[in-house]
This record gives C-alpha cells, sequence and structure tokens, in this order.
C-alpha cells in the first residue's frame, strides 16, 4: 500500500531531500536520499511515460504514480510507532500490533 497526503504545487528538489525510518524512541532503521532513485524520482515518472507510449498508452491527469522508494521496505516484528520522513515534504506514523 501507500499513503497519499495532500496535494503538492511546489517541490525542493527531490534528488537532495532525505528520507529516514525511525521507530518511535528515536532509533534510525534506515535513511535514503531522492538521488537514490534513478538520480531523482521524477526520472522513474520520465520512464514510465515513455514504456507506456510504446505501447499506445499514456498518463492522464489525476494518475497517481509511485517514483520508487529512498528506503528499503521495512516489516516490522514487535509491536511499536514507526515515523518515515522526507525532509522539506513531511513525515507519515503507523502504529504497528504485531501480536
Amino acid at each position: 500500500g501507500i499513503v497519499v497526503g495532500a496535494f503538492q504545487s511546489t517541490w525542493p528538489d527531490l534528488s537532495l531531500v532525505e528520507g529516514s525510518v525511525t521507530t518511535e524512541d528515536g532509533s534510525v532503521l534506515d535513511t535514503g536520499r531522492g538521488a537514490d532513485v534513478l538520480g531523482n524520482p521524477f526520472l522513474s515518472v520520465v520512464w514510465l511515460a515513455e514504456h507506456l507510449a510504446t505501447s499506445g498508452e499514456s498518463l492522464r491527469a489525476g494518475d497517481i504514480v509511485m517514483t520508487g522508494s529512498m528506503v528499503t521496505t521495512k516489516f516490522p516484528t514487535t509491536s511499536g510507532r514507526f515515523r518515515f520522513e522526507v525532509s522539506g515534504l513531511g513525515f507519515v506514523e503507523v502504529q504497528v500490533d504485531a501480536t
């Protein structure tokens, strides 16, 4: 799944943003940078648009596109609160009950 936030009309330079996954006690589980996604996450959208065009398809206004991840997928094995934050864009938190 994904978390979709409020629409943003302005963006920082996505190749420079930093992302981190932390636990409720502040322990860092993973970090990454926007540049880790093909050099810039928007380049994955370019790739997708070009790929769709080869089969006569296209992206449409309102389509939601996942651009890739700055950190590896985490599968919590313990209960707790986890936070993913991207500098300049915000954060999301989730409470996991691993029972």
